[in-house]
């Protein structure tokens, strides 16, 4: 079975170019037309997904080409702590107004009351969002110095570091925390948006 970067026709690394990723999955795409190539037109599209998204794609490697079990992490990061904090509060006060949300044929002036309410909730969540947005950046450029780190390790040795390997491990915990907390506030939003 072929990895998702040969698949894809893209080495192996930690940091892909999303751009580059993109051209190479609509080039392999389109020699992919037609049903008789339906399953590995399927396959393609799975490892573009999988590789195009950074927790996807450190949980690929981790587990595929590194070899290590991922168990579920059950606690923040204590670095992540005040951000989690943040995030709870942010939903909980959301959740407590979109209870208070006024039926579609609520008299009209019930619907503007609460929808002025919902502006001011709706900047705070985005804020948040934007500032767990940086935090995302942030570990990014962690993990791009972990890339200048495993290339060279590989060229140098031919195999990758357990100490490397914990690193990328708990980069990939921290990314699932970030990505699920904006992913909850992106559908808050949306919920007070409609």
């Amino acid at each position: 079975m072929d990895s998702y970067f040969q698949l894809l026709g893209v080495t192996p690394s930690l940091v892909l170019d999303a751009e580059t990723l993109k051209s190479r999955y609509l080039e392999r795409a389109a020699e992919l037309k037609g049903p008789e190539n339906e399953a590995e037109a399927q396959s393609l599209h799975h490892a573009y997904q999988i590789l195009g998204a950074i927790p996807s794609r450190l949980k690929y490697l981790l587990q595929e080409c590194f070899q290590t079990s991922l168990v579920p992490m059950q606690e923040v990061p204590e670095d992540l702590g005040d951000r989690f904090m943040e995030v709870g509060a942010c939903l909980h006060a959301t959740d407590a107004m979109l209870k208070q949300k006024p039926p579609s044929d609520a008299p009209e002036l019930l619907q503007v009351v609460f929808l002025s309410k919902a502006l001011n909730e709706r900047k705070t969540c985005e804020s948040l969002r934007s500032a767990l947005e940086d935090d995302l950046q942030h570990l990014e450029g962690l993990l791009s110095r972990h890339q200048v780190s495993w290339e060279s390790h590989r060229q140098e040795e031919g195999s990758i570091p357990r100490s490397l390997v914990g690193e990328l491990t708990e980069l990939y915990h921290r990314f699932t925390f970030l990505e699920r907390w904006k992913r909850q506030l992106s559908d808050r939003i949306l919920e007070l948006m409609i």
